[in-house]
């Protein structure tokens, strides 16, 4: 039995932004953190359903100081569980099917992940 691989078709398939030192956002502080938060909490979706969540999935993330330093920043996973969120951390969607993506700052610091705020 052998791994396979896993990518995306285009470089525009996932939206993301990342989590920054006390949950600053990088892709947007203050009012523009606030929006980013909501415009992602807004796209996600149950994968067993299809129906967007009712609840926020990224939860802890106001976009002002608060939360990852602690770990307090969390990010659920439909029919899944929860994760914890930390800085560097890049939290992501798929944009066809809603479904959320985290990948851990170590992860994100190699060659293979690219993103642009």
């Amino acid at each position: 039995m052998a791994l396979g691989t896993l990518g995306t078709a285009a470089t525009t398939t996932l939206h993301s932004i990342i989590a920054g030192e006390g949950g600053l956002l990088f892709s947007g502080v203050g009012k523009q953190g606030q929006l980013n938060v909501a415009l992602f909490n807004g796209a996600i979706k149950d994968d067993q359903t299809g129906n967007l969540l009712r609840t926020n999935p990224l939860f802890g993330f106001d976009g002002q100081l608060t939360g990852t330093q602690t770990g307090g920043c969390t990010l659920t996973i439909p029919n899944r569980g929860i994760l914890r969120v930390f800085a560097g951390d890049i939290i992501g969607y798929d944009t066809t099917t809603g479904w959320p993506i985290l990948v851990s700052a170590t992860a994100a610091a190699g060659a293979g992940w690219v993103h642009s705020p």
